[in-house]
């Protein structure tokens, strides 16, 4: 019997080639082309649709309200000490001022004012996160799990807040990200978003809302290193004059997707 296969090899090549290979291959170039479109250090919040605020907590909470975001993209992590000094460096600005136990590079920046976080971000080439995009994200986004905390209903697992920081910032990303791989949206430190403060959710738009056009205050979420379990919900408020420093405030960048 003739047991030689050779004049069917290049056939079963082939098949492999064609079937296995080639789909293979555009499957890899089309993941390493959508990765290489997401910024450094930054996280892809694809867009979508979800009930904003909270019906059972403070008045400044509701109503609970549809809101829409379009897909934007976020920082990771809050800005670092590190990041904050080289643009102090770069534009002649003076850090803030330390805290108790000095600075720590890879520890959020903290003590800046909304105004000193506007302009890092427009240095950076990116903007502060709207409220409801921050809400949006901090929940999880399309991905969410209905989570009390960004990431967990444990705040333990999620957060350094008053019971676990020791009254101190803390190196960031240590604690488990939410459902889109951001880290420390709950506690650590606050951090601004571009909105004015006001009693707004019940004229919110549904797309992409912008927050009040005038106010005094700016809007800062997340809870801190020195809040309790109430201050570190995800829908809680908080605002506070755009032109003061204050010791637990800090931020990340946001940027429109293309």
């Amino acid at each position: 019997m003739n047991t030689d296969h050779s004049p069917h090899t290049p056939i079963c090549l082939r098949t492999i080639v064609k079937t296995i290979i080639i789909p293979l291959f555009f499957v890899v170039l089309c993941h390493a082309q959508v990765n290489k479109t997401v910024p450094p250090n930054m996280v892809l919040v694809e867009g979508g649709t979800f009930q904003m605020g909270n019906d059972h907590e403070y008045v400044m909470e509701k109503p609970v309200h549809r809101v829409s975001i379009k897909s934007f993209y976020m920082d990771k992590y809050e800005v670092t000490v590190k990041e904050y000094r080289h643009f102090c460096a770069e534009t002649k600005r003076a850090m803030p001022k330390a805290p108790p136990r000095g600075w720590q590079d890879n520890n959020p920046i903290s003590d800046v004012s909304w105004n000193d976080a506007a302009a890092y971000a427009a240095w950076a080439g990116k903007r502060l996160p709207t409220e409801a995009a921050w809400e949006f994200a901090a929940r999880g986004g399309i991905h969410s799990k209905a989570y009390t905390y960004s990431g967990s209903n444990k705040i333990d697992e999620a957060a350094w807040y008053s019971e676990n920081a020791r009254n101190k910032l803390h190196t960031v990303g240590i604690k488990i990200p939410n459902e889109l791989g951001l880290f420390d949206m709950t506690g650590n430190a606050l951090e601004w978003c571009s909105d004015f403060y006001d009693d707004y959710y019940s004229v919110s738009p549904q797309d992409n809302p912008q927050g009040p056009r005038t106010g005094s205050d700016r809007v800062l979420r997340g809870g801190s290193y020195v809040g309790d379990l109430d201050d570190c919900r995800i829908t809680n408020r908080f605002s506070h004059n755009p032109e003061v420093h204050f010791l637990c405030s800090g931020f990340r960048c946001a940027m429109d997707k293309e």
